[in-house]
């Protein structure tokens, strides 16, 4: 049982995105990760397991927050529902304090109630759960990625029928459930929206690296006869790109790059994938050597190394780059 009661966390509006990623996945996980033992070099078996839902409280939206670090936050959001709650101005604040120094010591008398009424009613509670959530897919027309939403949204309102059926709570359950239909249908149009995929996702996560590293390009123009041409802007910062306007071109640094689409948790492959089938990248998305420098320093020239080379224009940072 203990494996199914629903924790609480409250105020978590300063959680790092990177820890909120986590925390995300390991609440559906479902298990505990295994450690390695401080004493030997093995794996200290962790058989902690839990299949509950997790309510959170913060000022913060927690998909805005991961949307932060991540080009690919969908596995976050289909396993994350965010609900806006106003503050109530009916409630004074003696009615607050008393609210709130209840909780500190009363942990409620429903719980065996309710969880007698399910162990002695399994399989009626079980088939209407499932019922429940085929109603709830059928009417959002939900697929196999929001069998997480799915799945919170049928416990809940299964729990909320057996509940009020038992004398537990006497709450108006169905237009709760109309407003948590709608509140879910935007949560889906919202997370549509913001998750790029394929080929529009390559050319956004393009043009944030090249947005962030604005002040680390070099503008200058093509070599003539073999001689480097004098930088029209030097990079402020260690050298990330280098445009070529006459050539109307833009070279970055395989390293570069990759580093850049590996942090952000984006597929290498599949990125220049559909920079390809945008005809943004140039050389059948290879990889050439090119000198990214301006020329030499001193008498050390500096070398080639392996870059990609996108059409300036199909990208369209010329003004960007020629106004940084």
């Amino acid at each position: 049982m203990l494996n199914n009661i629903s924790p609480s966390f409250d105020e978590m509006t300063n959680t790092k995105p990177e820890e909120l990623s986590d925390f995300i996945y390991s609440v559906t996980r479902g298990r505990a990760r295994h450690r390695m033992d401080s004493q030997a070099n093995k794996l200290r078996n962790n058989n902690t397991t839990w299949s509950s839902i997790v309510v959170t409280s913060s000022n913060s939206v927690f998909s805005d927050a991961i949307s932060s670090i991540k080009a690919t936050s969908g596995g976050e959001q289909a396993r994350l529902i965010d609900i806006y709650v106003a503050g109530s101005a009916d409630i004074s604040k003696t009615e607050a304090d008393e609210i709130f120094r209840k909780l500190a010591s009363n942990y409620g008398v429903a719980g065996p109630i309710f969880v007698s009424f399910v162990l002695k009613n399994k399989a009626l509670v079980i088939e209407t759960l499932h019922q429940m959530q085929r109603k709830i897919d059928e009417t959002l027309n939900l697929d196999k990625s929001d069998r997480f939403h799915s799945g919170t949204l049928a416990c809940s309102f299964t729990g909320a029928y057996f509940a009020r059926q038992i004398g537990l709570i006497d709450i108006e359950i169905a237009p709760v459930y109309q407003y948590m239909l709608k509140e879910l249908a935007g949560v889906k149009i919202s997370n549509k929206a913001s998750v790029s995929h394929g080929d529009s996702l390559a050319a956004e996560i393009l043009g944030r690296y090249i947005n962030d590293n604005l002040s680390n390009a070099l503008i200058i123009e093509s070599p003539k006869n073999g001689l480097p041409s004098a930088p029209i802007e030097a990079p402020r910062n260690a050298l990330k790109l280098r445009y070529e306007p006459d050539r109307k071109e833009l070279w970055i640094p395989a390293h570069e790059l990759r580093s850049y689409l590996v942090e952000h948790q984006v597929d290498v492959r599949q990125t220049i994938k559909g920079l390809v089938s945008l005809k943004i990248i140039k050389n059948d998305g290879k990889a050439i050597a090119k000198r990214i420098a301006a020329g030499s320093i001193g008498s050390m020239s500096v070398p080639s190394v392996r870059s990609y080379c996108f059409d300036s224009d199909a990208v369209g940072v010329a003004n960007a780059l020629e106004t940084s």
